[in-house]
């Protein structure tokens, strides 16, 4: 579970303070995370995540916390994975039709699929 500076103030300290076993394992330096291509973000930005970890570190329940954590990973890279090839198809569909009216149902549809994945997302995140 990746957290950033200001996550690990709003969310983990406070669960530290109060003598959570679960967030007095989160390192309390800095440390940089994952291959350096490789991008990395916090994942308690959300509400959603800020009280699966709630929850989870006043049950002192790491493999529950570790579940969602690793569905949400799923789900994410699933939704990336999607959104790029729905990119591409776009890119391509734009390609080959251009300004024309030609393949505008088409083209809808793939900003459809594209907008369901936002949405689906704000589900998981």
């Amino acid at each position: 579970l990746t957290v950033c500076e200001e996550c690990y103030h709003d969310v983990v300290w406070p669960a530290v303070s109060r003598g959570s076993q679960l967030a007095g394992r989160f390192n309390r330096t800095l440390q940089h995370v994952g291959a350096l291509n490789q991008g990395v973000s916090c994942q308690l930005y959300s509400p959603r995540m800020r009280w699966v970890f709630r929850e989870a570190a006043e049950r002192n329940d790491l493999e529950g916390l570790r579940r969602v954590v690793m569905e949400r990973v799923g789900m994410e890279a699933m939704l990336q994975g999607k959104h790029k090839e729905l990119q591409g198809s776009l890119a391509m569909h734009e390609s080959l039709h251009g300004c024309r009216r030609e393949g505008e149902r088409e083209k809808e549809a793939i900003i459809e699929e594209i907008a369901g994945i936002a949405e689906e997302w704000k589900k998981w995140e």
